[in-house]
């Protein structure tokens, strides 16, 4: 993600350490921040692209798709996603 200065399609992969709703140009969007060892990654999924039930802070996810910059970070727009790691949960156990 460190590596990400300009437009182009990547696939990347990295531990979402954020989930929530936000205003982006009068519209609403669910946002994911993702993290690995290079950096941070945002990624903005509008409409019927909302995968909020998957995506959750703790989880391993892969995404794909077109990638830019804004604001000096690392963004995409609806990409494709494939959830590699479920987030843990404490053992009832415990």
């Amino acid at each position: 993600m460190g590596s990400i200065h300009q437009p182009g399609k990547v696939t990347v992969e990295g531990r979402v350490h954020l989930v929530e709703i936000r205003s982006v140009e009068q519209n609403s969007a669910l946002a994911c921040e993702i993290s690995d060892s290079t950096g941070d990654l945002t990624a903005l999924f509008y409409g019927r692209s909302l995968p909020h039930r998957r995506l959750m802070c703790g989880s391993q996810v892969r995404f794909k798709g077109p990638a830019g910059v804004k604001h000096g970070a690392p963004v995409m727009v609806n990409p494709a996603y494939e959830l590699i790691v479920p987030p843990t949960t404490p053992s009832a156990h415990s």
